[in-house]
C-alpha cells in the first residue's frame, strides 16, 4: 500500500449525544459535528493538554465543533453547560480515536 493511499480530506461526521441524562435533561437528543481527520498539531495538542490542562483541551475542543454546515458552533463568548461539555469531550475524544 502506497502512502498517497491513505491520504483523504476530512469529512464532517455527526456525533450525537442521546445518553439518558442528555435527554432526560434537555428533551431530546443533541447533535454536533466534527472532521473525521484534524491537522497533526491540533491533534497532538490536544492530546498533550488533555493529561494536564483542561482549560487548554476545553479551548481546542471548542474549535472543533461544527454545525451541520461545517461552521463553528461556538464563538470566543459561548459557552456549554458543563454536563454536554463533559460528553462533548469523551465523544470528540472517542471520535479522533478511530
Amino acid at each position: 500500500m502506497n502512502l498517497k493511499d491513505l491520504a483523504a480530506k476530512p469529512k464532517l461526521v455527526k456525533i450525537t449525544l442521546d445518553s439518558e441524562d442528555i435527554v432526560s435533561k434537555y428533551g431530546e437528543a443533541i447533535d454536533f459535528y466534527i472532521m473525521d481527520r484534524q491537522p497533526v498539531e491540533k491533534f497532538v495538542k490536544l492530546a498533550t493538554t488533555m493529561q494536564d490542562d483542561y482549560a487548554a483541551a476545553i479551548a481546542v475542543i471548542n474549535t472543533l465543533l461544527l454545525d451541520e454546515a461545517g461552521l463553528p458552533v461556538l464563538d470566543a463568548d459561548m459557552i456549554l453547560p458543563a454536563d454536554v461539555m463533559a460528553q462533548v469531550m469523551t465523544r470528540v475524544v472517542e471520535q479522533l480515536g478511530k
